[in-house]
C-alpha cells in the first residue's frame, strides 16, 4: 500500500497551451499544401473539437498555418526595483 507523505504536493494537471493530439500528422504539417489552406485547417479544428479530441488552449495546426493573431498572447516580465518582485505587463 502506498501512503502519501504529510505535506507532499499533488500534481495538478494543467491544460497544455498547444494541442498536439494530431501526433505524427503534425510532424511535417508545415510542408503540406493543407497548411496554407485556412478553411481546411479550421474544418480540421472543428472536427477535433466536435470529437472531443482537442486538448489545449490553441490548435497547433492553426498556429503553424498562421491562423492566430499572436499579439497579446505572451506577456512581458520586468523587474520592479521598488518591490523587487516581478511585474507582468500586458502589451
Amino acid at each position: 500500500m502506498v501512503k502519501k507523505l504529510p505535506g507532499a504536493k499533488t500534481k495538478t494537471k494543467k491544460k497544455p497551451l498547444f494541442c498536439t493530439e494530431c501526433n505524427k500528422e503534425l510532424d511535417l504539417f508545415w510542408l503540406t499544401p493543407k497548411a496554407s489552406d485556412a478553411i481546411a485547417v479550421r474544418k480540421n479544428h472543428e472536427k477535433c473539437v466536435s470529437e472531443e479530441r482537442f486538448k489545449g488552449e490553441f490548435c497547433s495546426k492553426m498556429f503553424i498555418s498562421g491562423e492566430y493573431d499572436m499579439k497579446g498572447m505572451f506577456v512581458e516580465v520586468s523587474d520592479n526595483k521598488k518591490n523587487k518582485n516581478k511585474v507582468i505587463k500586458q502589451k
